[in-house]
């Protein structure tokens, strides 16, 4: 996918988010923040040296990463994964095809599935994946507790150790797009 269709995609969907609680909220950074962070996993994906066929979203809400990663041409298959229903069948609803996706077609066929399920529990049908990503989490009511950056690394080291395969990106950036930590 190339940049300048990112940038479009990205400027449809903030132009459509009318129903998003974050319209109602003064926005500091150009692009919102959310926006970036989409971005930054976009790019990640569609531009890793080995082409990631097969993707899983933990804690995908309401479905408006899976938006964009569903247009990377060479994703082949899109799970998602989050513990409250209601916010999944609203992801549901969002990701399923526009006319432009019957337009521009696909060289690849791309199933989605979407599944309840806690992301601090193992998941067979995670195993295989090429990428899982973990973009953002907000707080539910349930939550049990809240990570630092460096709990986080930590438990994806632990993760790696556990499956040889895997291997990590953990990269944090500021908002003028200035790596500021990449392991």
């Amino acid at each position: 996918m190339d940049n300048d269709c990112f940038s479009s995609a990205v400027a449809t969907f903030a132009s459509h988010c009318g129903e998003c609680a974050l319209e109602s909220t003064p926005t500091i950074f150009t692009p919102p923040l959310y926006l970036q962070r989409y971005d930054a996993v976009v790019k990640a994906i569609a531009n890793h040296s080995t082409p990631i066929k097969s993707v899983a979203d933990l804690g995908c809400a309401e479905g408006n990463l899976l938006r964009f990663v569903k247009t990377i041409k060479h994703v082949e298959k899109i799970i998602a994964v989050d513990r409250d229903r209601f916010v999944l069948e609203y992801a549901n609803r969002r990701i399923e095809p526009v006319a432009c996706d019957y337009v521009l077609g696909r060289e690849f066929k791309l199933d989605i599935f979407i599944y309840e399920g806690d992301i601090c529990k193992p998941d067979p049908r995670l195993i295989g994946l090429d990428a899982i990503t973990c973009e953002l989490t907000f707080r539910h009511y349930d939550h049990k507790f809240e990570w630092t950056r460096s709990q986080f690394a930590e438990w994806c080291e632990k993760v790696c150790i556990l499956m040889s395969s895997f291997k990590k990106q953990i990269s944090l950036t500021d908002s003028s797009k200035r790596t500021l930590l990449s392991i």
